[in-house]
């Protein structure tokens, strides 16, 4: 199974992590989002899928194998 993180909370974030969801073979441990408020955060606290207002916080405390980074900053 493959541990996946999700940066970016925003209606592609949200897109990803549901097509994900349904992988058997993947385990969605995080999402990265500072905007509380975005579609991807509301999925992720109905999930009970982790939320990290830090990337590197993420990082460390879930540690994913894969980050898809959906924010749209190439940083």
């Amino acid at each position: 199974m493959v541990k996946l993180a999700i940066a970016g909370g925003n209606i592609a974030g949200s897109t990803v992590m549901s097509m994900m969801r349904g992988d058997p073979d993947i385990l969605l441990v995080g999402v990265f989002e500072r905007d509380t408020e975005t579609p991807g955060v509301v999925l992720a606290q109905k999930w009970g899928i982790r939320i990290f207002d830090d990337i590197a916080a993420l990082a460390s405390t879930v540690r994913p194998e894969i980050i898809i980074n959906v924010t749209g900053d190439i940083k």
